[in-house]
């Protein structure tokens, strides 16, 4: 099985000055091929958590990465920025063709120039490439805007559970795992997670209360 992994994560302040650009995710990072992995497998990251997921499964997996860029909340990302750094991931992708699956790091609430749903764009760019039947799996942070772009183009979304974030790589490990049993599935449908449920936000200094820790506990347990 060959999996192809690759990120584009930023959530953007549409009332911040400081437009968006290359070297606003050089000062984050920006990362390709073997340095995806190297810089990022073991941490607490939706990517840390992707590698973890697919290099612990009991069938071999060949995790093909592409791109990983990575940058703090800003303003609006210029649209040649969003068109390079989309158009990298998605030239890595045909490069690796053919695989069996693509598991996906965005915000959720990533906005360009002329585009407010960077994400969705980004997902129907991959799409184009990979086809109509192939699984893309996509995770999302907690404060994502799903549109219905994104889920016309993704098999798969999955967002964080807890704020302030502290599980993005067991959401990483989630999606991963998602992405395999979405291969071997032989009448993949979409799964949606219904969100219209009662929501908890526990803030920092709830986060090692006993009571918060077992209604959280057992509110996630599916």
């Amino acid at each position: 099985m060959k999996i192809f992994v690759s990120g584009l994560y930023q959530e953007t302040n549409s009332f911040s000055p400081i437009r968006t650009d290359i070297d606003t995710f050089k000062r984050g990072y920006l990362l390709s091929g073997e340095a995806i992995g190297n810089e990022l497998r073991g941490t607490n990251t939706e990517i840390g958590g992707f590698f973890q997921g697919l290099e612990n499964d009991s069938e071999p997996i060949d995790i093909i990465a592409g791109w990983a860029a990575w940058a703090v909340t800003s303003g609006p990302m210029k649209r040649e920025s969003l068109e390079e750094l989309a158009g990298a991931i998605v030239e890595s992708l045909r490069n690796a063709l053919p695989v069996d699956g693509v598991l996906l790091s965005l915000h959720g609430s990533q906005a360009a120039d002329n585009v407010d749903d960077c994400e969705g764009w980004v997902l129907e760019k991959v799409r184009e490439v990979v086809g109509p039947s192939l699984p893309i799996v996509c995770s999302l942070d907690f404060h994502a805007v799903v549109t219905d772009r994104m889920m016309k183009q993704a098999d798969l979304l999955i967002g964080y559970r807890t704020y302030p974030h502290v599980d993005m790589g067991k959401m990483g490990q989630y999606a991963a795992a998602s992405t395999r049993a979405e291969r071997r599935v032989e009448n993949r449908k979409m799964f949606l997670l219904d969100a219209t449920a009662d929501c908890f936000i526990f803030d920092a200094y709830w986060l090692n209360c006993a009571i918060i820790l077992d209604v959280s506990k057992n509110a996630f347990a599916f």
